[in-house]
């Protein structure tokens, strides 16, 4: 009986995936939902008490999926909204980690939070760009805050490659964080 009802939810679950690509936001917004339906069961399951590192990758995943959403998404609003749904997803993870178990997590972390407030300055700025008014004092401090938020993540991510013992970046990167280490110094 068990193994049918597996059987049964396997099937169910692989008609819910199309082969099709997603053309329009309606499409990926479908996938999206059965997607974020099987991340919210995922998180009830691995938890940071007991499977700490698989709920901090179900985390970036949900992470992705909101990126992957406001590609389709027109609306440069709601594509800010779900970039900061992104925000709000990995700050809430980074808060119980600890650097010391956790730090390949945290670099990772970090550098998406940075590149996430840099996409959401771009459509500010976009934003800012095509009107011809005026920037409101609001929306200067807005931009303000999404660099500064940018660059405070990028700064902990290079942080985080100093070297333990004398607190210095290493004369040379190591070759998983090269790129990102000098990605991280260009956009700063």
């Amino acid at each position: 009986m068990f193994v049918v009802s597996i059987c049964e939810r396997t099937i169910t679950q692989s008609n819910q995936i199309t082969y099709k690509f997603a053309l329009t936001y309606d499409d990926a917004k479908l996938i999206f939902q059965t997607a974020k339906q099987w991340i919210d069961r995922a998180t009830s399951y691995y938890t940071m008490e007991n499977l700490a590192s698989d709920h901090i990758q179900i985390m970036q995943d949900a992470s992705q999926l909101y990126k992957s959403l406001a590609f389709f998404e027109d609306d440069s609003e709601r594509q800010a909204k779900m970039h900061k749904r992104r925000i709000d997803i990995l700050e809430n993870v980074i808060k119980d980690l600890n650097p010391m178990y956790y730090m390949s997590f945290l670099r990772q972390i970090w550098y998406e939070l940075a590149e996430t407030s840099v996409e959401i300055l771009d459509i500010k700025l976009d934003k800012m760009k095509a009107s011809n008014d005026i920037p409101t004092p609001h929306a200067l401090k807005k931009v303000n805050s999404l660099a500064e938020q940018s660059i405070k993540y990028f700064d902990s991510f290079l942080n985080s490659l100093k070297q333990p013992s004398s607190n210095e970046m290493p004369n040379k990167f190591t070759e998983e964080t090269e790129k990102a280490a000098l990605g991280a110094y260009f956009q700063i």
